[in-house]
C-alpha cells in the first residue's frame, strides 16, 4: 500500500479548509438573511423611522394595523408619520385614536418623544408642547423637559394651547419682567432690526433663548429671544429684564 506523503497530507488539508470556509460562509450568510428579513413589524417600523422614511411608514403601519389586532406601538408610529408628512393632521386627535387602544400615558410620550426630535417637526413645535403638557396633570418631568426644549428655539408659538400663565407657573425661571420704561421688541437682534412693538415697564415676558453676551448703549447683556402674553416672540436687550417674582409673594406686593 502506497505512503500518503506529507504534502499530500497537506494538500487534503488545504482542501477541507477551505471547504469549511465555504460552509461558513454561507451558514453566516444565511443567519444573516434570517435576522433581516424575520425583522418583527415593530423592529421595521423602528427601522422605517430612523431612515426618516415617513411615507413608507405610514403605508406599512395602516397596512399592519389592518391585519392584526389593534397595536399600541404600531399605532404610535402611524401617528409619527403622520404627523409629519400631513400638515393637517391634529396631533390631538391623533393621540386621541392612541388612547383608545390603550390609554397608559407611556405610549402617548414616546410619540412625543420621538416627534420633538425631528426637524421636520420643528414647525409644529406648539402642537406638540400643548399635547405634551395637557397629558398629564401636574406635566411629569419628563414631559416638562420635551416643552422646555421645544420651547427654546425660534419656532412660532401663537398657536400654543397652553396660556401664559400656565407656562409661567410650569417654568417660573423663563419668567421676566420689564424694567425700563419703555423696551422694543423686534424681529431680530440687533438695534437696527424692526421694532415690532414697545414693552412698557412691568410687561411679563417668558425668556426662550439667549444669544452671547454683548454690549448695546453702555450695557452688557444678552439679545433674548421672548414671547409675551399673547403668545407672540421676538426680540429684546436683555439687560432691562428683572427674574419675575410670583405675583402672590410678599416680596412682590413689597416692591410695589
Amino acid at each position: 500500500m502506497r505512503a500518503v506523503s506529507h504534502a499530500e497530507k497537506r494538500q487534503t488539508l488545504a482542501k477541507w479548509f477551505r471547504v469549511a470556509l465555504v460552509l461558513l460562509g454561507v451558514v453566516v450568510l444565511t443567519l444573516f438573511l434570517i435576522y433581516r428579513f424575520s425583522e418583527s413589524k415593530v423592529q421595521k417600523a423602528e427601522r422605517l423611522f430612523r431612515e426618516h422614511s415617513f411615507s413608507k411608514l405610514r403605508s406599512f403601519t395602516q397596512s399592519a394595523l389592518k391585519g392584526e389586532e389593534a397595536n399600541a406601538l404600531l399605532m404610535g408610529y402611524y401617528i409619527s408619520a403622520e404627523f409629519v408628512l400631513n400638515p393637517n393632521a391634529s396631533l390631538a386627535s391623533l393621540m386621541g385614536n392612541l388612547e383608545v387602544i390603550d390609554n397608559r400615558p407611556i405610549f402617548r410620550r414616546e410619540v412625543l418623544e420621538r416627534l420633538a426630535s425631528l426637524r421636520e417637526t420643528q414647525g409644529r413645535a406648539a402642537e406638540i408642547i400643548s399635547v405634551a403638557l395637557l397629558l398629564e396633570s401636574p406635566p411629569t418631568k419628563s414631559m416638562q423637559s420635551l416643552a422646555q426644549k421645544l420651547l427654546q428655539t425660534h419656532a412660532p408659538l401663537e398657536s400654543l394651547e397652553i396660556p401664559f400663565s400656565k407656562l409661567a407657573t410650569i417654568f417660573p425661571e423663563h419668567i421676566f419682567r420689564v424694567a425700563a420704561r419703555e423696551l422694543q421688541l423686534r424681529d431680530r437682534p440687533g438695534t437696527s432690526s424692526t421694532v415690532i412693538r414697545r414693552l412698557g415697564d412691568g410687561e411679563i415676558l417668558f425668556v426662550r433663548l439667549r444669544e452671547g453676551k454683548t454690549t448695546v448703549s453702555g450695557k452688557n447683556g444678552h439679545w433674548a429671544f421672548v414671547m409675551d402674553k399673547t403668545l407672540s416672540s421676538g426680540w429684546v436687550f436683555d439687560a432691562y429684564l428683572k427674574q419675575a417674582m410670583p405675583e402672590n409673594s410678599a416680596a412682590h406686593k413689597s416692591s410695589e
